[in-house]
């Protein structure tokens, strides 16, 4: 049996979270932000330098990780006791996260600070498929999305060549 390092690592997604502690500061250097990962993987292969497993070795555990995942049924709308009606609809401006965004002439324009991106509208629907399903109509899209012509939401789905299920009629869209 090999004898394996375990390290723990306390890392901070939100760059406003404080943590304060009352106890031994030491464990400071177990804290880290997301942003400093990187630097505490090197730290770890400094402080460990002898691989102890093969990328062959490793490859086991890496298809049986995989195979046991199972993915959550986690509703954030539920979670967060909230409705599709209370969800702020539209395409975020990624310079400004001004919302919503204007289509014009095959782009996104934000009003405020006037920034144009061709593909603003994906962020958007990641956004859908995270909150609300992982398929798609064109008439929940234009809602969703702020966008009055169906014909041009149809048009960012070709584009996006997503998989369909369904007749040209109510037709949905995998996301």
């Amino acid at each position: 049996m090999k004898d394996i390092p375990v390290e723990s690592l306390i890392i901070l997604s939100n760059s406003s979270t404080i943590i304060e502690t009352t106890s031994n500061p030491s464990y400071y250097d177990k804290i880290t932000r997301s942003i400093n990962i990187d630097n505490k993987i090197e730290q770890f292969k400094l402080k460990y330098p002898k691989e102890i497993f093969t990328k062959e070795e490793l490859w086991p555990f890496a298809k049986a990780l995989v195979t046991a995942h199972t993915p959550s049924d986690y509703d954030p709308l539920k979670y967060f006791k909230i409705t599709q009606a209370d969800l702020l609809k539209g395409v975020c401006c990624p310079s400004c996260s001004i919302l919503p965004m204007i289509r014009l002439h095959g782009n996104w324009q934000c009003s405020v600070c006037m920034y144009n991106c061709k593909d603003a509208h994906i962020r958007a629907l990641q956004d859908y498929k995270l909150l609300i399903s992982d398929t798609i109509t064109v008439r929940e899209m234009c809602s969703f999305l702020g966008m009055s012509s169906r014909y041009s939401a149809y048009r960012l789905i070709r584009a996006m060549s997503l998989c369909h299920s369904g007749g040209t009629k109510g037709r949905e869209y995998f996301l």
